[in-house]
């Protein structure tokens, strides 16, 4: 139009004419931009090639949103750090949190704009309102802490300053805010009580009735982990529950469930009400949800068949990689620990065999123990699944006696001690065992007894180095608590029984026996006599006093 000719208004001249006038306006503007004032210094080249371009707060935001990956965004925050605001400062945060889901965080390599961040996020966060603060505690919780490790200065820091703004503004939280905060604390195990109590005391009950059913089972599920023990609040949650089953879905029942058991907080309503209902949703439950319910049950002793064989029935009928090493375990446990028989568990102990014979090197220490005890218990024998535990126990340290304890009551209880390469595992253990119980103190004798039976029942017998290994294991199992004249009789009939004639051990046991020499009956007292003449210790002080105390009828 300025040189008097006019192009159709969507022609491809027309355009071509817009892009070249845009073109040039732009070119003026930058020229103009980087003009050096009147008088002033000549502006360096090199400065001028590495000028970066400075965003507005909304472009940076929009920016930092955007971001595909934590790498990129810190890059950004590296770069920007001096010209965040408190938006920018939050949608770095907010983001983090979001891609850590898909890049989890790794110490390897901490990003320079990591650090840029958090020293922008601390001296800003008492101008932060709640939500700003619940969007702080994800982040730390979610990526800082994995970053940085949770005995960092710096993360123990941030979480102080974070639990005091929360008291500061505490009652401005609503019950979604209070439920992922308290999550974010579970998650990272702070235990700031003065935080959490201040965050509580806003759920009164018409509080809790207007609650998502969502929140309510993130809270308790929140405290069952911190192991906060609030009994009025409980018992404000618990009625509530009980009128809206209907409402939470299976996941979110199971969660309640189990957040109860574990703080053994047995409401009855609200467990008489949920028992009928889990039953006849049975179906909705995917294997985590069916774990929690059956090991709840278990774990505060509840008797309820129904549910019981509604369970056993309906998780033969789920997809076996749908099941995690965890959900077999929590199920078989609970099932021996009820001691619920018939032919539905059946069915389900023998679906799972398979199953736990694959998996039997991802169960964890706990978890293995468990998986054998509730075979032993529900007398099944599966010399395979026997064979797959001790091929995995014997690939990884066993760190608490409790563990070792149990496989080996359940490998005798179901006469599996003659299984190929026992004896080998077995010595491994307890070479390994003998410095658990150096650092165990205070252990129980209880499960290094429970450790000796089931050696005496092996029917082969023992070489010299396991013999060897089994008598230092012995001996610094008498050190620990619990020692009764019962139990001191019981190891040297054990030790007899595998052959085992050290005069050094059984001197041992007969000097922890002199304090219980008036307390032995007379059963006890002629197998401990027995046991010391055989290995030559007639003469001791213990066996004249228990032949004073149980003179022989002859």
């Amino acid at each position: 139009s300025t040189w008097g000719v006019n192009f159709p208004p969507h022609s491809s001249v027309h355009f071509m004419f817009r892009g070249l006038r845009w073109a040039a306006n732009r070119l003026q503007h930058t020229s103009a931009r980087v003009q050096p004032k009147h008088n002033s210094v000549p502006t360096n080249p090199l400065n001028d090639r590495t000028k970066r371009f400075i965003p507005s707060a909304s472009t940076l935001t929009s920016m930092i949103v955007q971001a595909k990956t934590p790498h990129h965004l810190l890059d950004l925050v590296r770069t920007h750090h001096n010209n965040m605001d408190t938006i920018n400062v939050i949608a770095a945060v907010d983001s983090l949190s979001r891609l850590a889901q898909y890049h989890p965080p790794t110490r390897q390599a901490t990003h320079i704009g990591l650090e840029e961040l958090v020293n922008t996020l601390t001296p800003r966060m008492s101008s932060f309102d709640s939500r700003s603060l619940v969007s702080v505690s994800n982040f730390l919780s979610r990526y800082l802490e994995p970053s940085y490790g949770s005995s960092s200065q710096r993360v123990k820091h941030l979480w102080q300053t974070l639990c005091r703004e929360v008291c500061r503004i505490a009652p401005t939280f609503n019950p979604q805010q209070i439920s992922h905060i308290l999550w974010a604390f579970q998650q990272s195990n702070v235990r700031d009580m003065q935080a959490v109590s201040v965050l509580l005391e806003s759920l009164t009950p018409a509080t809790i009735n207007d609650m998502k059913c969502k929140d309510i089972a993130t809270v308790m599920f929140a405290l069952a982990r911190l192991e906060i023990y609030n009994p009025p609040l409980f018992q404000n949650i618990g009625d509530s529950i009980s009128n809206r089953l209907s409402e939470c879905s299976a996941r979110e029942v199971a969660s309640i469930i189990w957040s109860f058991a574990c703080l053994r907080n047995a409401h009855s309503r609200l467990f008489s009400e949920a028992i009928p209902h889990i039953t006849r949703t049975v179906t909705e439950h995917t294997p985590p949800s069916a774990s929690m319910v059956v090991w709840s049950m278990a774990h505060m002793s509840m008797i309820a068949p129904d549910l019981f064989e509604a369970v056993a029935t309906h998780v033969v009928t789920l997809p076996s990689k749908a099941f995690a090493p965890k959900d077999i375990s929590n199920l078989l446990w609970a099932f021996a620990k009820i001691n619920h028989r018939s032919d539905a568990t059946l069915a389900m102990f023998t679906h799972f065999e398979p199953l736990c014979c694959r998996l039997s090197r991802s169960f964890t220490n706990v978890q293995l123990p468990d998986v054998l005890r509730a075979y032993a218990k529900m007398q099944l024998n599966s010399p395979q699944l026997f064979q797959a535990a001790l091929a995995s126990l014997a690939s990884r340290p066993l760190r608490r006696l409790r563990d070792f304890a149990v496989v080996m009551s359940a490998i005798s209880e179901t006469d599996n001690t003659s299984l190929p390469g026992f004896e080998n595992i077995l010595s491994q253990l307890l070479n390994e065992l003998v410095p658990v119980c150096l650092n165990e103190t205070n252990h129980s004798v209880t499960y290094s007894l429970l450790v000796t039976a089931a050696i005496a029942k092996n029917p082969t017998p023992l070489s010299p180095e396991t013999i060897t290994n089994l008598i230092l294991f012995v001996d610094k199992s008498l050190d620990g608590y619990g020692l009764t004249s019962h139990r001191l009789t019981t190891f040297a009939l054990h030790l007899l029984e595998v052959g085992v004639t050290s005069r050094d051990i059984f001197e041992k046991i007969a000097l922890r026996s002199l304090p219980f020499a008036d307390s032995f009956s007379s059963d006890d007292a002629k197998s401990m006599i027995e046991s010391l003449t055989r290995v030559g210790l007639h003469y001791h002080q213990l066996v004249h006093h228990l032949h004073v105390a149980h003179p022989s009828p002859s």
